[in-house]
């Protein structure tokens, strides 16, 4: 399994398996949302768009939890268009770090 961090450089490697002919299952949501965590305590609510999809792929599991933070215009509509791109089936996904697993809902 493969945990990414970075909308681009999924979607970069998204890209390439399916030119190579690797089936790729695309599950996942695109949110704008608050998160103190990332976005810092001085910013205001429903300030950041979070992205999370997990590709199943014939060659393994890739999981992407992005985050960008709004005021960041350029970044975010850049991030929109890639999650678009992908054509993502809607599905609220999740990873758990302690057993290493991808949830679908």
């Amino acid at each position: 399994m493969i945990y990414i961090d970075d909308i681009c450089k999924f979607h970069s490697i998204i890209t390439d398996l399916k030119d190579s002919g690797v089936s790729v299952h695309l599950y996942g949501n695109s949110t704008e949302c608050f998160s103190g965590a990332y976005a810092g305590f001085d910013t205001p609510p429903n300030n950041t768009l979070a992205i999370r999809i997990v590709a199943l792929t014939s060659v393994g599991t890739i999981y992407c939890n992005s985050f960008t933070k709004l005021k960041e215009s350029e970044t975010v509509e850049n991030a929109k268009q890639l999650y678009n791109q992908l054509s993502v089936t809607n599905a609220q996904v999740s990873y758990s770090k302690d057993s290493g697993t991808v949830t679908i809902k």
